[in-house]
């Protein structure tokens, strides 16, 4: 008894590996096709922070100081003056120099303007335009250089006398794009 039943019991432990399936086929309006599937793909450039602005502006004191005309000292014996020396303007090095740097990773450019003071012939002038390059100037990836340029600011004319420590212009700059 025990052999047919082991007999009966692994037929029907064979008979359930064998099991059929069924399955049902997509319906005709189905929009995927099981088969195959499109592949993809979508191109996104490199991404940066943009451009980003570092300007370093370095002013000179601006103090320009008026010496007069002088007919140089009287000498009795020959009834002359000696030593006569004309009129002009001075200032401590660098008094009269803009230095500008440009830090940025784009090209700037600085429009320069000079407003005049009514001073009676004291002109005060400047270069018109500064333009410096980006200082994303290396090369295969190394750091680059920061660009600089400088602006001469120079005074001409004539200062009235007694005149003290009195403004006789303004220097404005303005920063744009490359």
């Amino acid at each position: 008894m025990k052999k047919i039943f082991a007999v009966l019991l692994a037929a029907l432990m064979l008979m359930s590996l064998s099991v059929t399936a069924f399955a049902a086929e997509l319906p005709a309006n189905a929009t995927d096709d099981p088969k195959s599937k499109e592949v993809t793909a979508e191109y996104v450039g490199p991404t940066s922070g943009g451009v980003v602005y570092k300007v370093d502006i370095e002013w000179g004191s601006m103090e320009f100081t008026y010496t007069a005309a002088s007919n140089g000292n009287w000498d009795p014996d020959n009834h002359t003056y000696t030593g006569a020396t004309e009129a002009k303007w001075t200032f401590d090095e660098g008094a009269n120099k803009i230095n500008v740097t440009n830090h940025s990773n784009a090209a700037v450019t600085v429009s320069i303007a000079v407003a005049d003071v009514e001073n009676d012939g004291v002109t005060v002038s400047c270069d018109d335009v500064l333009s410096l390059a980006t200082a994303d100037n290396g090369k295969d990836g190394a750091a680059g250089t920061a660009t600089t340029a400088t602006a001469t600011v120079a005074v001409t004319g004539t200062l009235a006398e007694s005149t003290q420590s009195v403004k006789i212009g303004t220097i404005t700059l303005t920063l744009n794009e490359g």
